[in-house]
């Protein structure tokens, strides 16, 4: 997929900083936020801030959330405007922390409309997203992920030595280092943050 535009739901305290790195990069982005004006100082890094969900998602290729939990995703992905406007072949990718049968829930719902889903719940806090230096935990099919590699990149920052796998969703792998990162310590630090499911299995 030649990505031409992406929405960002959600842009609090690690949104926001993402929607700017995706700015930065280049990447058509448009933002919305329950709270407006949490998300309206990101036009000043060349996002278009929507005034509601819906408009937000219309036409995007991808759509990145950063809800506050699961249920306020349900919420979001239930409303009949914005499931009308979700267009076919986009591709939901969830960075927020939900339960990893809220991850399979919501991939089973959007195939009804035809749209793809990456369950990619991120690690690195406040400062990885500003730094654009998360680690991102990523679970669904292949080929969808790959389509949104320009994601990670942008807020991930993954260089030449970085490292990828892709797992099932709702139990991610580790797939997304920044270059100069790949330390013991990163895969500790996300081994702890999945706990007993997808990151007991890393050496």
């Amino acid at each position: 997929m030649s990505v031409q535009k992406i929405a960002l739901l959600g842009t609090g305290l690690m949104g926001a900083p993402m929607a700017r790195n995706l700015c930065q990069a280049g990447v058509d982005t448009t933002v919305w936020n329950r709270t407006a004006n949490k998300a309206k100082h990101l036009a000043h890094f060349g996002a278009t801030v929507a005034q509601s969900a819906a408009g937000a998602v219309a036409q995007a290729d991808i759509v990145i959330s950063m809800l506050s939990d699961g249920p306020t995703g349900v919420m979001v992905q239930s409303d009949p405007d914005v499931r009308a406007s979700l267009k076919a072949g986009a591709i939901w990718v969830e960075m927020g922390s939900i339960k990893p049968e809220e991850a399979r829930a919501s991939a089973a719902n959007l195939a009804q409309l035809n749209v793809g889903y990456v369950d990619a719940p991120v690690s690195g806090g406040t400062k990885g997203a500003e730094e654009a230096n998360l680690a991102i935990m990523a679970g669904g099919d292949l080929v969808i992920f790959e389509d949104v590699c320009s994601v990670f990149d942008a807020t991930g920052a993954c260089g030449s030595g970085g490292s990828r796998a892709i797992g099932e969703i709702g139990q991610p792998s580790h797939c997304w280092y920044h270059h100069c990162c790949g330390s013991r310590s990163d895969v500790d630090a996300a081994k702890r943050w999945c706990g007993s499911g997808c990151g007991a299995g890393w050496p």
